[in-house]
């Protein structure tokens, strides 16, 4: 599996498989059932139905094992022959089971469905029609006083199933055998015609399954009924989403890989702009809403969507009191609770054993919930991301809370919540499950089908200020408490989609079927001292023992291997073999199946360490292995000959001889690998085309492996999908969702944010974990240095904004250079030296919480000082400073440990090895730097817009990775200038080229631009041009003339407005011959005469112009003629390069002249030479006056006898350019000026050369 375009570094993309079974029920054969109840919904009373399940019988008892029944009605199961039978309650043949001859076998999967149509009853299994028999009349009920639906049970006698089911459906209409075998392995909408129930078995978690049509006939577990999450019947293609590119301000290019499991695929991205939260940082915050007697409707439901860190705890809504009268929905040991009270005596409170509440699974993982409570006189029901996960009866009498206490939100009896809430509600009533689907679907409150039962909606979009407003008009308005945070665009909203496309490519995964499939690795020590082995994997079955990766010399010798636990466990364990003694680590948890994950086992002295998609999962003391050859070293096969072979994708195999620390993991986990690292010992991609070979892609060296017994590559594809017309600044999030007719499957949510005008993109900072590492800022040395930045704070509290240090990482480091701000008390510190030695702190005259400010810190040994300047002014200052020696920076935390985390925005951080002065600071600190600017070693302006990296824009090129969720945000940084971007030049030649570009404007301002152009440097310029105000990116272009053939030209685009000028980066072009067709060509011989016309004899004025290309040094004593009219004029190359006239006129008479102008050999020039005989001769070098000489007089005839015109030769003999070429001799019979002398070489310039 390749997936180089980077993800964020906490980077970790983690996709899931969502077929037709994302997971199953697992039915003990004793006592297990899902019972629905007697719903007149499901009662048949015609002659059409259709049943149909996917099951998987694991043992066969003394009894039918029934898949599903409706008592007296109608009746499935597997008979105790193994066949398949089914009984219902019609004309003939009764209500009697019937057998289908039609064998089930044990420990398999097979999908059945049951069709009547009043005539037959038609059996198919996995599609295909199996049997037909016989079966006439209307379904009847046998057995009026039992109507209970259920799957795998019977409710008039024992009759269980032993094993799994999923996908079971009931249906009032006899499907067709097209319909059955075209969704046998597609999930349904729920809404299809005739569909009267649904159970997915998708929920995986809790004691009740959903129905997924809209009738909400939901079934509650009894007896022994266990989810099965790991199970995957037919595994559908496999998304994983990268990293959106091609990110401005209202386009953006959506990127995802789709492994196709072999299968004919299609694909498409759900996205959406998030939507704003409130972020609630678990001490106290809080929003208070006072006491409205709507607030205490009933029957209620609150809703909101939730996002709780790991670990935390606290109130969702809360108004409840201690008087045990009133409601509260809350996180308690991660776990979503709630709890309603009438009074003392009449209350809901939860059936969970061992609990007071209605309790669901945990949702503390840092990722975005729904959470739903609903109550009414049936009970209290709790809904986790649409499905019902708890529900709880009444206590006592049903009835209203009549508390007079606010609404809190953010807060309960548990205490203040760390996490974040988005879309906050109130409902008169309680909203059935689909109903709350249907919120979830619409991604907003707001436009839902029962709006109008909402008494209080906090949709949490202002994004500013310290009031919560109800955007339904209903006036309960919150109050802030504490200090809430606003986080824009935090939450994913995917409403929109993109086009569907077949995938199609060829990058691959390794592919090993379980059966006997492996690759073999060369014989190697491997290990022996401190290792990283690190893989991606994708699991299909628990297989107990089945090895990942085995070196060893045969079984307990030596062993180093990676292997699923014992049993279906799906844990991960490790052996370390020395001297043929084992050691193990295990996992706490099992590996994920059928998604796509990061396994990385270190080994630092004794200590082994096991990481799960970058975190650290486990870690203990192990064997050291022993410095031994290994001989059997296999990936997907074990050296124990018992063991199954893998039954998994594996991809990115890569060994160390160095223990990698957890940033290090993070940083490679979806990037290609170093390959010149001397450190990494093997390294297999397998994306050879073809073969049976597994390439080793370092460049040290290479270890290919061999593919055995049909191991091969399972191709994955890259597919894309553009994006235009998107919100500028604003925050997107984006999915892709693949399909096959083996499931559907959908990715992790990727983020990215379109640049806001003029600024770009900013980084936030989540104020928890969120951090950026810059490594190798090793010329951060001697006597002075700067760092700056635009920040705005979203808290007072201990916080770092960033620290330099000295030592390496893993090491803490005494010398730094570190800013605190702004700390807990509103204050500013600046720490720096060995001790810290020296600290410079103050508070600035105004808070700088909620609003963006540019700070910088500057050091100077030889200027004795640290200052620092907020918005380009002084505020702060101290002698003294230390010798700077740095080695890498950290940007949003302190160096070494998860604690003092910045909490909030910064853009555009640059560091300096250079003592930046007052003014220097307030000239660029609303600009952005073009990146070589003299001692500038970092510039990061965080537009990215997306991905893992930041983007060192400087000459030096030193990335940082985004660690922990770092994420762009759309900046309103005071970053205001257009954003200049230099293109490849196009139409080259004829002397003139046309110069590209690109300018994204600030949106507010009207912008400038143009080029500076040149041959040496840019010291010529086009017209300035205007740009109406807007930010969007405007192509941009213009022509310029008179250039020099035979050259390198250089350029760059410059734009500009009030706010600034920006610089794009500089472009080159070759300019060829300034020729049309053809040139002439001097050997040393030959010569062009073109007679002794009188037209060609001039008096008072004279001007002479060509292309000359000088390829030697031509006649030794007089060099080589370009023009010669023997006794009048004549103008020449001499050897030493210079150029030389001689004219007969009065003053200095027919003599050369050296004007001391050397036209270069092997290159291309323009001469012009013009002559007045009031006084002076002048020559132009490519358009350019380069000399004047003093002459006058007319010009005369000092040689009567010889009058024709020669070019490249003298008729007077003896002088040629040898060899040579030229063109576009011009002969005019007029001196020019200065400007006609320009207009002359722009005319001769501007045509067409070669």
């Amino acid at each position: 599996m390749k997936t180089s375009i980077a993800t964020l570094a906490l980077g970790v993309i983690i996709t899931f498989a969502v077929p037709t079974t994302a997971a199953t029920l697992r039915f003990d054969g004793v006592s297990g059932q899902v019972i629905v109840g007697s719903s007149t919904l499901l009662k048949i009373s015609d002659n059409t139905a259709t049943w149909e399940a996917w099951i998987h019988p694991a043992e066969q008892g003394t009894a039918p094992s029934t898949i599903m029944s409706r008592e007296g009605e109608y009746l499935f199961a597997r008979l105790t022959n193994g066949n398949l039978g089914w009984a219902v309650a019609n004309t003939s043949p009764g209500w009697v089971f019937s057998d289908t001859g039609v064998f089930f076998p044990l420990s398999a999967w097979m999908h059945v469905a049951f069709v009547y149509d009043g005539s037959n009853m038609r059996l198919y299994t996995n599609g295909l029609l199996a049997t037909s028999q016989s079966a006439t009349g209307n379904i009847g009920d046998a057995i009026a006083a039992q109507n209970d639906f259920r799957i795998g049970a019977r409710q008039a006698i024992p009759s269980f199933f032993d094993g799994q089911l999923d996908e079971v459906r009931v249906w009032g209409v006899a499907r067709s055998a097209a319909d059955v075998a075209a969704w046998l392995n597609r999930p349904l909408a729920g809404s299809e015609a005739g569909l009267l129930a649904y159970y997915q078995f998708n929920e995986g978690f809790g004691s009740v399954t959903g129905d997924s049509t809209t009738n909400d006939l939901f079934g509650a577990f009894a007896g022994v009924v266990t989810w099965n999450r790991a199970f995957d019947t037919l595994p559908g293609p496999i998304p994983e989403s990268v990293p959106a590119t091609l990110v401005t301000s209202t386009n953006a290019v959506l990127n995802a890989l789709v492994n196709t499991n072999r299968t004919r695929a299609t694909n498409f991205f759900r996205w959406g702009p998030g939507s704003a939260a409130l972020s609630f940082d678990g001490v106290d915050d809080e929003v208070i809403v006072p006491h409205d007697a709507t607030l205490n409707s009933y029957p209620l439901t609150l809703t909101a969507w939730v996002r709780v860190e790991p670990g935390g705890n606290g109130g969702i809504m809360n108004k409840y009191a201690a008087s045990a009268n009133g409601w509260r929905m809350f996180v308690s040991a991660g776990r979503v609770r709630a709890v309603y009270f009438r009074d003392a005596n009449n209350r809901l409170l939860g059936n969970t054993p061992g609990s007071s509440d209605v309790v669901t699974v945990p949702i503390d993982d840092g990722q975005w919930h729904h959470v739903a409570f609903t109550v009414d006189d049936t009970g209290g029901k709790v809904y986790l991301d649409g499905a019902l996960s708890g529900n709880a009866p009444w206590l006592g009498t049903p009835g209203q809370a009549t508390i007079t206490s606010p609404v809190q939100i953010g807060w309960a009896g548990g205490g203040f919540l760390d996490g974040q809430i988005d879309d906050a509600a109130i409902w008169n009533a309680a909203l059935s499950q689909s109903a709350i689907s249907n919120l979830i679907a619409g991604g907003q409150t707001i436009g839902h089908a029962q709006y109008s039962n909402v008494v209080a909606h906090w949709s949490m979009d202002a994004g500013a200020g310290t009031i919560l407003t109800d955007v339904n008009g209903h006036g309960h308005d919150g109050a802030f408490s504490g200090f809430p945070v606003w986080k824009a665009e935090a939450r994913p909203v995917l409403t929109n989609q993109t086009p569907r496309q077949v995938v199609s490519g060829n990058n691959s995964a390794l592919d090993l079927d379980g059966g006997n499939d492996y690759v073999d690795v060369p014989d190697g020590t491997w290990f022996g001292g401190n290792f990283t082995v690190e893989f991606k994997a994708y699991v299909r079955s628990y297989s107990s023992f089945s090895h990942f990766l085995d070196f060893g010399n045969g079984t307990n010798q030596d062993n180093v291997l990676i292997a699923l636990g014992a049993g279906a466990s799906g844990r991960i364990d490790l052996h370390f073999y020395s001297n043929n003694i084992p050691s193990v680590l295990s996992s706490p948890a099992s590996i994920p199946r059928n998604e796509w994950v990061h396994l990385a086992v270190t080994l630092q002295g004794a200590q082994a360490s096991l990481y799960l998609n970058g975190a650290l999962w486990a870690r203990g003391n192990m064997n050291i292995p022993r410095s031994v050859v290994r001989t059997n070293a296999f990936l997907g096969r074990s050296n124990w000959p018992t063991d199954p072979y893998a039954d998994a994708l594996m991809d990115d195999v890569r060994i160390w001889n160095t223990a990698r620390t957890g940033e290090q993991i993070r940083q490679f986990i979806d990037q290609p690998a170093p390959t010149g690292d001397p450190t990494l010992l093997l390294n297999y991609r397998f994306n050879e085309s073809s073969g049976m070979i597994a390439i080793d892609s370092r460049t040290t060296g290479s270890r290919n492996g061999t593919y055995v017994n049909g191991a091969g590559r399972l191709p994955e594809s890259p597919v894309t999908a553009p994006l235009a017309g998107l919100g500028r600044g604003t925050v997107y999030h984006a999915q892709v969702v693949a399909e096959s007719t083996n499931g559907v499957s959908r990715s992790g949510i990727q983020r990215f944010a379109t640049l806001a005008p003029g600024s770009g993109t900013a980084l936030e900072f989540d104020g928890i974990n969120d951090h950026v590492t810059v490594t190798g800022i090793s010329d951060v040395t001697g006597n002075e240095a700067t760092v700056e930045f635009w920040m705005k704070a979203n808290s007072l509290k201990e916080q770092a904004v960033f620290n330099l240090v000295e030592l390496p990482p893993g090491t803490i480091s005494l010398s730094q250079f570190r800013a605190r701000l702004p700390r807990a008390d509103g204050s500013i510190s600046w720490d720096w030296g060995l001790t810290p030695s020296r600290t410079l702190a103050y508070t600035p005259p105004v808070p700088v919480v909620g609003a963006w400010h540019h700070f910088a810190f500057v050091s100077s040994v030889s200027g004795n000082y640290m200052r620092i300047f907020r918005n380009g002014v002084l505020e702060a200052q101290r002698s003294g400073a230390d010798a700077v020696a740095f080695r890498r920076l950290t940007i949003g935390r302190y160096v070494d440990g998860a604690t003092n985390s910045f909490d909030g925005e910064l853009d555009e951080f640059r560091v300096w090895t250079v003592a930046r002065t007052e003014t220097q600071i307030q000239e660029n600190l609303n600009n952005r730097l073009a990146g070589d600017e003299p001692g500038l070693t970092a510039c990061f302006r965080m537009d990215e817009g997306s991905g893992p990296f930041l983007i060192d824009a400087s000459v030096n090129a030193r990335h940082g990775m985004l660690i922990n969720g770092t994420a762009h945000v759309g900046s309103t940084a005071p970053v205001g200038v257009p954003v200049a971007t230099t293109r490849l030049a196009a139409s080259v030649g004829f002397g003139s080229a046309t110069l590209n570009g690109s300018v994204n404007g600030d949106g507010t301002l009207p912008s400038r631009f143009w080029f500076e152009y040149g041959v040496n440097n840019l010291n010529r310029t086009n017209s300035i041009q205007s740009l109406s105000p807007g930010d969007a990116v405007e192509m941009v272009s213009a022509t310029v003339i008179d250039l020099q053939g035979g050259v390198t030209h250089s350029f760059r685009l410059v734009a500009a407005n009030d706010n600034g000028t920006n610089y794009g980066a500089i472009q080159t072009f070759f300019m060829p011959f300034p020729a049309s067709g053809y040139a002439l060509q001097f050997n040393g011989s030959n010569y062009v005469n073109l007679g002794a016309s009188t037209l060609l004899k001039v008096t008072t004025a004279l001007s002479v112009e060509a292309w000359i290309y000088p390829t030697g040094p031509g006649d030794a004593s007089g060099g080589g003629i370009i023009v010669n009219k023997e006794g009048e004029y004549e103008f020449a190359r001499f050897a030493d390069g210079t150029l030389r006239w001689a004219v007969a006129n009065s003053n200095p008479g027919w003599v050369f002249v050296n004007t001391g102008i050397i036209a270069p050999s092997n290159q291309w020039m323009h001469v012009a030479f013009t002559y007045y005989g009031g006084g002076f001769m002048k020559l132009y070098t490519n358009g350019v006056p380069a000399s004047t000489n003093t002459a006058t007089g007319n010009i005369g005839d000092a040689v009567p006898g010889m009058n024709e015109l020669w070019i490249g030769a003298r008729q007077g003999g003896g002088q040629w350019i040898q060899p040579a070429f030229l063109y576009k001799v011009g002969i005019i019979k007029k001196h020019c000026s200065s400007i006609c002398c320009n207009e002359q070489v722009t005319i001769s310039q501007n045509k067409i050369i070669i």
